[in-house]
């Protein structure tokens, strides 16, 4: 009964230190994959905040552009009233010689 029994635990033993194995290898399967998630994740990180700054660069160039064309707006009204003044005294001219 004893002999029996040896070779019964024994061959729990071998069952349970192959399971270790295999889990063993399991773990160290999943480690590198979580390892190199990480890494994944980090670089997407890295390029969220590179993404982030490139817009913030574009939302001031955009604003200074928007200015700079309010400003060559004004400027053309200002030539626009200057024409419209020439052309005034220009006619004035021309009545006042004829």
């Amino acid at each position: 009964l004893s002999e029996e029994r040896e070779e019964v635990l024994g061959g729990k033993y071998q069952e349970v230190e192959t399971e270790k194995v295999g889990l063993q290898t399991d773990l160290k399967t999943a480690n590198e994959a979580i390892e190199k998630l990480n890494k994944q994740k980090e670089n997407l990180e890295s390029e969220v905040d590179d993404l982030k700054d490139d817009k913030s660069k574009l939302e001031y160039k955009v604003a200074t552009l928007e200015t700079d064309i309010e400003k060559l707006n004004n400027d053309i009204d200002t030539l626009e009233d200057e024409i419209k003044t020439l052309k005034a005294e220009i006619a004035a001219m021309n009545t006042t010689s004829s």
